[in-house]
């Protein structure tokens, strides 16, 4: 079950590793990765306190699995921000066909529809 207290630092978290991590004076890799130690000793002096405990939890119970961590577990990234990566929407049609469709494009077109 999930506290008011991991509500905000998963938001927190998301906030900062997919907008804007010199926010509290971390920096990302070109795969968006950076330095969990670092991250959790930022975020205390940013005044949102997280364990490596809480952090874990957070990774393990987010339903939307908006985290990633290393494989040796000392880096983490907000899942998405690989290299280039994009978020894509696949449809399939009755005849068989596929197409990819970008969530950007899907929200411009959902925007643009009468």
């Amino acid at each position: 079950m999930k506290t008011v207290t991991m509500k905000r630092q998963n938001k927190f978290l998301s906030f900062v590793l997919r907008h804007n991590p010199d926010e509290i004076g971390i920096t990302l890799d070109a795969q968006g990765w950076t330095d969990v130690e670092r991250l959790l000793v930022q975020a205390t002096k940013h005044g949102l306190p997280i364990t490596r405990e809480e952090l874990d939890a957070i990774v393990a119970q987010n339903d939307k699995m908006r985290f990633t961590f290393s494989a040796d577990g000392t880096r983490i990234r907000a899942d998405g921000l690989s290299g280039g990566s994009l978020n894509l929407i696949i449809r399939g049609s009755a005849r068989g066909t596929t197409s990819l469709e970008t969530v950007a494009e899907r929200r411009l077109t959902n925007a643009l529809s009468p």
